[in-house]
């Protein structure tokens, strides 16, 4: 048989406005002659031949009976269902198993779960389930598409997520929601079922919460999205959590999750406390209007992922580490940071690993981030900072703290501060070691360095970065320790350094001339020098013009200063290799000014004037120390 098979519905019952007789239950035999009943249907009596003396059957009769008949398949077509009949029960012997009976005020369907089902299910009758309850969808079967699929129940299937409105939650913006979200927040915990679920709010309403919703134990929570699901903290003090994930440390509490929401205060109160959880991802979370986003603490709190959360309108930090010893593996994927403080660890906390890629710190208050406490390994990768009041990345640790394995690369920088440093290391008594940054640009003000070396010894390589603005320089200052090179400003290459000594390599020439007083005009002059870090080399030719002065020998032009303090490394390092004077001839560099030398007798040690060198060509090579 085929569903398009289905017979015409009954829209009028037989006979519904013609001529018919109510058919009673009871027989008519003997009361009524030929008159049917539900008991006899139609007596002998209408099956007699008349000539033997019968009775034809009265079309009233048969009317009655269709129309009896065809009343109940019209109800029937019409999807209509029976309330429960105490006199049609106690006939049949009580319902079957299965049977289907209408609430009394029709507000849903009884189930029969027993055979011959004598009892009342509008009065406590036992045996019978309301579909809408959970044993109603213990008895509804549902399959999910694709192959392989089994058919469960409804109730099963409903089972597999436990949503907060379940539990009472409304949503609407009045409504307290507190009670009703901890209830299912305390089921969950409990009993272990699946994730927690945050259906839409309102439309323009929220999820009303006047007191923290406390999570002791793992838990995955799930709104619908930051813009259908937001939570509302009201009427909460400082130092209040409008999301408390309260844990023990011995508990062991792993594998948590909080995604898909906004969580908002009314400035007074924190978003979310994360306290000995590990292994938690935070994801597509908004924090909005709090006086701190997430703050971590405990002595278990590790391996720790955030995805796209987002602080806007923070009154302190987004993220902060407070009294925290937890242990380390945090990383921050896709967020943005406000605040006083995007970041903040206190000088009580200590990490192992913390990263952030691709994060945005969003007009902090003081410092983008600021770390005071201990940390190995930390690295900023492809991240952007605008419109900080202050410092950027202020790595900052307290006495007995030290930060190690520091990489910030490919970041981008700019400020509202013209005076204000990309990077601060050091200066808290702490100690800063290993860092490596390289590959940033940096649009900040007029600030005089990228990187300002707060401290007293830092070690580390600064390299290959760019800035914007044409008198910035890599470093505040030249440490021991500290290699810049690589790096270049608007106006053109910055010098570099290894430690406290200038390197890199560099080439060019210089152009000798008279510094005598003479007014000499040379027949030819010219240089070339190469530089190593702070080691100049140099060579010259010279033809002196016919002369008869006798002033001092004094050549001006030298590339760069001389480095008078050490005579053998400075004055005595060059010499007259080739010249058609006839006798020797010495060279004393950086005299009587750091970029002129002059011609020497070496053996008398004793200045040659310049009617001595009329006339003559002269070759001189030497090298000094900047």
């Amino acid at each position: 048989m085929l569903a398009s098979d289905a017979p015409t519905k009954v829209s009028v019952p037989f006979a519904d406005s013609g001529d018919k007789r109510t058919v009673p239950v009871p027989s008519q035999v003997g009361i009524t002659p030929g008159a049917a009943s539900f008991t006899t249907g139609f007596p002998a009596l209408t099956m007699t031949p008349i000539s033997m003396g019968g009775i034809p059957p009265d079309g009233l009769d048969f009317n009655g009976v269709f129309n009896a008949i065809t009343e109940i398949q019209q109800w029937q077509s019409a999807g209509g269902l029976f309330k429960y009949d105490a006199a049609f029960s106690a006939i049949i012997g009580g319902y079957p198993k299965g049977a289907r009976l209408s609430f009394a005020n029709d507000s849903d369907v009884w189930i029969n779960t027993v055979e011959n089902n004598i009892t009342n299910p509008d009065t406590g009758g036992a045996g019978w389930v309301a579909l809408s309850s959970n044993a109603g969808a213990s008895l509804v079967r549902t399959i999910a598409l694709g192959t392989g699929a089994v058919a469960r129940s409804v109730q099963s299937a409903l089972r597999d997520f436990v949503s907060v409105k379940g539990f009472g939650a409304v949503g609407d913006g009045v409504t307290d929601d507190t009670a009703a979200i901890q209830a299912a927040v305390t089921d969950v915990c409990t009993n272990r079922r699946g994730f927690l679920y945050f259906p839409p709010n309102d439309s323009g309403q929220f999820y009303k919460i006047t007191a923290p919703i406390v999570i002791p134990s793992p838990i995955k929570m799930r709104g619908s999205g930051e813009e259908t699901t937001t939570i509302l903290g009201i009427g909460l003090s400082a130092g209040q959590h409008i999301f408390d994930f309260d844990c023990l440390a011995a508990n062991v509490v792993e594998n948590l999750e909080l995604t898909d929401m906004t969580v908002r205060g009314q400035t007074t109160c924190n978003a979310i406390r994360m306290k000995n959880v590990s292994y938690f991802v935070m994801r597509n979370i908004r924090m909005y209007n709090v006086s701190k986003g997430v703050v971590v603490t405990g002595t278990r709190c590790y391996s720790n992922i955030f995805e796209n959360v987002k602080g806007y309108n923070i009154g302190l930090r987004t993220i902060s580490w407070e009294a925290f010893t937890g242990g380390g593996h945090y990383n921050f994927i896709g967020c943005t940071f406000t605040g006083t403080y995007g970041i903040y660890q206190d000088n009580t906390s200590n990490i192992n690993q913390l990263g952030f890629v691709s994060c945005n710190f969003e007009a902090c208050g003081t410092n983008s981030a600021r770390i005071e406490g201990t940390v190995s390994g930390l690295g900023f990768l492809a991240c952007r900072t605008e419109g900080c009041a202050g410092d950027d990345y202020v790595i900052y640790p307290s006495s007995g703290n030290k930060v190690t394995g520091i990489n910030i690369s490919g970041c981008y920088f700019t400020s509202n501060t013209a005076a204000s440093y990309p990077v601060v290391l050091g200066g808290n008594t702490g100690s800063v070691r290993g860092f490596s940054i390289g590959g940033n640009t940096s649009n900040v003000g007029a600030s005089v360095a990228f990187v300002r070396l707060n401290g007293d010894g830092e070690s580390g390589v600064v390299n290959g970065n760019y800035f914007e603005n044409a008198t910035a320089l890599p470093t505040s200052a030249q440490r021991a320790g500290v290699v810049v090179f690589g790096n270049e400003n608007s106006a053109g290459k910055c010098a570099e350094y290894w430690g406290t000594s200038v390197w890199g390599v560099q080439s060019g020439t210089f152009t000798p001339v008279d510094a005598s007083g003479a007014g000499l005009v040379f027949g030819a002059a010219s240089g070339r020098y190469r530089k190593y870090g702070d080691l100049v080399f140099w060579h010259a030719y010279i033809l002196f013009p016919t002369t008869a002065n006798a002033s001092n020998t004094n050549i001006g032009g030298l590339p760069f200063a001389v480095n008078k303090s050490t005579n053998s490394m400075g004055r005595g390092g060059a010499s007259v290799s080739l010249s058609n004077v006839g006798s020797a001839v010495g060279v004393m560099q950086g005299e009587p000014t750091t970029s002129n030398f002059q011609f020497w007798n070496p053996t008398a040690l004793t200045q040659i004037t310049n009617v001595t060198l009329s006339a003559k060509q002269l070759y001189i090579e030497g090298w000094y120390v900047v």
